[in-house]
C-alpha cells in the first residue's frame, strides 16, 4: 500500500474570507469523527478515525464504489461493482456490504449499488438508499434505477421510493426529511428530486451534486473548471458561487468527489487532483459559515502519491447542526412575484414575460434557445408568444389609444450593415403595427399610427437612439406613446422624444408578438432578450425610473458566463440517434469529447472536456462543423453551471469517454469557425 501520511497546512484568505487550517478536532468542534474513501483505482476501502492511522479495511474484491459510514457510525456500507466487459459495453451485478468499523468479515446487504445513507426523521427508522440495478454502459459513470431504500437490519424488505429517470451513483444525497434527493438525473443533468410527490427540478449540467443533510434542500454543484462550487435551492434561491480555488490546500490545482457529511456545515472532497499517471492528492474537509455562503476553515486530512476518491465523512452529534437558511422552503408560486419584483408596474399590463419557465412563454422557432437567467437568445431564430398572451394586446392598445413597450436587450456582436427586428407586434394580415429593430448602429421604431375616426392608419419610422452598445452588458428600453407623444428611455434615462404625424392605434388588428427575427437582413446579430412588457397605456418617467432601479440591482447580482476562447481536437462526436427517438423533445444537446491543444482566453486547465452544444432545436438538427476525429477548432466554452437552462433539455450522451469536465459550448448554431486540417 503506498504511504499516507496526516498533514497540517496553514491558509490564506479565500472564498471571500480568511481560511484557518485546523485539526479535524477542531474543524468538528471536537467531536468525533470517522473518515472513509476510495483509493488504489477504486480497489481498496480507506478509514481514518481520531488518534488512529489510516487503514485497509476492505480489498481484493475488485472494483468497489460509493463507500458511506452508516447513520450510527459503527460500519460502511460499499458497493462490489462486480464488472464483465462485453461488446455492448460494462455490465454490472453489484452487491452491497457492509463492513464493520473496526473490521472484519463483510456482511450482504444483496444486490444493488448503495448511494445514501439516512438516519431517519421522526417515526421513520434510518434506511440506506440504493439502485436495484445499473446499466450496462461503454461510459465510465455509473447509472441505474429504480431507487430502493431498506432497513440495514432486513436488506431483503425493499422499498421503492424513485422511478422516475435513471440517475448517477456519484453523488445522491437525501434530506434530513427524507422528502428530497439531490443527483445527476443522469450524468450530466443534475437536479433535486422530491421523492413524494415523484418529481424533480433540473439545475443545471456539471458533477457531484451535493444536498445539505438539514431541510434547507441547499445544493452544491462543482463546476467543469473543477475550482469552484455554485451553491442553491432549486425554485427558490438563484444561489451563489464558492470559488476554492485560492484555497491554501488545493495549491492552485482542481478538487472532485465533493460531498456533504452528514454536518449541515462540513463537506469532503479531494485534491488537488492529480494528473494522469501519477502525482499528490488528498482527502480534505471544511466548515462552511452557516449561510454557506463562505469557508470558515479547512483540514487536509491524508496525503498520498495514487489518486483518492469518494471520500464520506460522518461527525458525531450532527443532528442538530442546521444551517441559517430557511428550513423546508417553500417553493415560489408563479406570478406570486417578490416583493419589489418585476413588473415594477402592473397597472395596464397586458402581456408580461420575464424569463423561460412561466405559463407564457414564448414557443422557441428556428435556432433559438434559452440562455441563462431564462433569457431567450434570437440570434439565429425567433420566439412567439403564445395567442393567449399576444392576443389581449391589440384590443387593449386600440381601445385606450396608448401603449408602452419594455424590454431588456443583451447584445454580444452585431456586424453592419445589417436590419434585424428585436420585437415585432404583428398584425395578422402580416403587416406590423410596431417593431423595434437594430439597423447598423441604431434603435429604430417602425409603428402603425391612426387608424381611427377617419384618419387613415400609416406606416412611420424613429431613429430611437444612436447609442455605442456594449458587448453582452444588457440594456433597458423603455418606449411609450400617447396623444403623439413618443418618448424613449434607455437604462431609466430619457433619450428621446417625438411627434408622430396622427394618434390613435385603430390599425392593430389581433395578430402576433414576436422576439427576433425570422428573415434578418445583412451581417449576423447576436443577442437575447428578457422582461419583455407591453401596456395599454404610457409610462411615465418616475416609473421608468423606478423600474431600472430594480433591473439595476437583479443585474448588480447577476453572474455573467466566463468565456473561454480555446482551440480543441475533436476526440469522439457520437452519431445522433434516428429521427423517431428524436420526437421525445423538440430541442437535444449533444456530448462530445475534445483535447484542449491551446486557451486563447480565459483558465480552462483540463486537458480533456466534454462539450455540450445543441444537436437539435425546433425538431431540426443544427448546423454541423464539418469536423473529423483528429481535427482541431477554436470555439469559446463557458462553465456549464453559468448555464442552469440547459438541465431541463435532454441529453444525447453516448459518448464512450471517460467523464471529462463538462463544459457548455454557447456559439450560436452554423456560426462556428472550420476546423482546422489534421495534422
Amino acid at each position: 500500500m503506498k504511504r499516507l501520511l496526516t498533514v497540517l497546512i496553514f491558509g490564506v484568505p479565500a472564498a471571500g474570507m480568511a481560511v484557518e487550517a485546523v485539526t479535524m478536532e477542531a474543524l468538528t468542534g471536537g467531536r468525533p469523527w470517522k473518515l472513509a474513501w476510495l483509493a488504489e483505482g477504486g480497489e481498496k476501502l480507506m478509514v481514518l478515525d481520531p488518534g488512529g492511522q489510516v487503514r485497509e479495511l476492505l480489498g481484493g474484491q475488485g472494483r468497489l464504489a460509493r463507500p458511506l459510514v452508516t447513520a450510527d457510525g459503527g460500519a460502511v456500507v460499499v458497493t462490489k461493482l462486480k464488472a464483465t466487459v462485453g461488446d455492448a459495453g460494462t455490465a454490472y451485478d453489484p452487491e452491497m456490504v457492509s463492513v464493520p468499523w473496526t473490521g472484519g468479515v463483510p456482511r450482504s446487504l444483496g444486490s444493488g449499488a448503495a448511494v445514501a445513507v439516512w438516519p431517519g426523521s421522526g417515526e421513520e427508522p434510518g434506511a440506506v438508499y440504493a439502485f436495484a440495478a445499473l446499466e450496462t454502459s461503454k461510459r465510465a459513470a455509473l447509472a441505474g434505477e429504480p431507487l430502493v431504500r431498506f432497513r440495514m437490519e432486513k436488506p431483503e424488505d425493499r422499498e421503492i421510493v424513485w422511478s422516475g429517470r435513471a440517475a448517477a451513483v456519484d453523488n445522491f444525497q437525501v434530506s434530513r426529511d427524507g422528502t428530497r434527493a439531490a443527483g445527476l438525473f443522469p450524468w450530466p443533468q443534475a437536479g433535486l428530486a422530491d421523492l413524494k410527490a415523484q418529481t424533480w427540478t433540473p439545475a443545471g449540467h456539471g458533477s457531484w451534486p451535493s444536498l445539505a443533510p438539514d431541510d434547507s434542500y441547499a445544493m452544491l454543484l462543482l463546476d467543469g473548471t473543477k475550482r469552484r462550487l455554485r451553491c442553491y435551492v432549486p425554485e427558490v434561491d438563484p444561489g451563489w458561487d464558492l470559488d476554492l480555488a485560492e484555497l491554501p490546500t488545493l495549491a492552485g490545482g482542481t478538487l472532485n468527489h465533493p460531498r456533504w457529511s452528514n454536518d449541515a456545515q462540513i463537506l469532503t472532497f479531494t485534491g488537488p487532483w492529480p494528473e494522469e499517471g501519477g502525482g499528490e492528492a488528498r482527502v480534505q474537509a471544511l466548515r462552511l459559515r452557516k449561510d454557506l455562503k463562505a469557508v470558515e476553515a479547512v483540514h487536509v486530512a491524508t496525503v498520498t502519491t495514487g489518486a483518492v476518491e469518494s471520500p464520506d465523512l460522518w461527525v458525531a452529534n450532527a443532528s442538530g447542526v442546521v444551517t441559517s437558511l430557511p428550513q423546508k422552503p417553500q417553493v415560489a408560486v408563479e406570478g406570486g412575484g417578490k416583493a419589489g419584483g418585476w413588473p415594477v408596474q402592473t397597472d395596464g399590463l397586458v402581456l408580461g414575460w420575464e424569463h423561460l419557465g412561466g405559463k407564457n412563454d414564448p414557443v422557441l422557432r428556428g435556432m433559438a434557445f434559452g440562455g441563462p437567467g431564462g433569457v431567450v437568445n434570437v440570434s439565429a431564430g425567433s420566439a412567439e408568444f403564445p395567442a393567449a398572451a399576444a392576443g389581449p394586446v391589440f384590443d387593449a392598445v386600440r381601445a385606450s389609444g396608448a401603449w408602452s413597450l419594455s424590454c431588456m436587450v443583451t447584445e454580444r456582436r452585431s456586424v453592419p450593415p445589417m436590419s434585424v427586428r428585436l420585437v415585432t407586434v404583428r398584425n395578422e394580415d402580416g403587416t406590423d403595427a410596431a417593431a423595434l429593430y437594430r439597423v447598423d448602429g441604431k434603435l429604430v421604431l417602425r409603428v402603425l399610427t391612426g387608424g381611427g375616426d377617419g384618419v387613415p392608419a400609416r406606416v412611420e419610422r424613429f431613429v430611437l437612439t444612436a447609442m455605442f452598445i456594449e458587448d453582452d452588458r444588457p440594456f433597458a428600453l423603455v418606449v411609450t406613446c400617447r396623444n403623439k407623444r413618443l418618448a424613449c428611455y434607455v437604462d431609466g434615462q430619457l433619450m428621446r422624444e417625438f411627434t408622430t404625424e396622427a394618434s390613435g392605434f385603430g390599425g392593430w388588428k389581433a395578430g402576433r408578438v414576436v422576439l427576433g427575427d425570422e428573415r434578418p437582413y445583412g451581417g449576423p446579430w447576436t443577442g437575447s432578450m428578457e422582461r419583455v412588457a407591453i401596456y395599454s397605456r404610457e409610462l411615465g418617467q418616475e416609473e421608468v425610473e423606478e423600474a431600472w432601479k430594480e433591473a439595476s440591482g437583479m443585474l448588480t447580482e447577476r453572474t455573467r458566463p466566463t468565456r473561454n476562447l480555446v482551440k480543441a481536437k475533436l476526440v469522439e462526436w457520437p452519431a445522433l440517434p434516428g429521427a423517431e427517438a428524436l420526437k421525445e423533445s423538440a430541442n437535444w444537446l449533444q456530448a462530445s469529447v475534445w483535447e484542449i491543444e491551446q486557451v486563447f482566453t480565459g483558465a480552462v486547465t483540463d486537458k480533456r472536456i466534454t462539450r455540450l452544444h445543441w444537436a437539435v432545436l425546433d425538431g431540426k438538427p443544427v448546423p454541423r462543423p464539418d469536423v473529423k476525429v483528429g481535427q482541431s477548432m477554436e470555439f469559446s466554452i463557458e462553465p456549464v453551471t453559468d448555464h442552469p437552462e440547459t438541465g431541463a433539455a435532454k441529453v444525447h450522451r453516448a459518448v464512450t469517454g471517460s467523464e471529462a469536465p463538462v463544459w457548455f459550448d454557447a456559439t450560436v448554431p452554423g456560426r462556428h469557425k472550420p476546423p482546422f486540417p489534421a495534422p
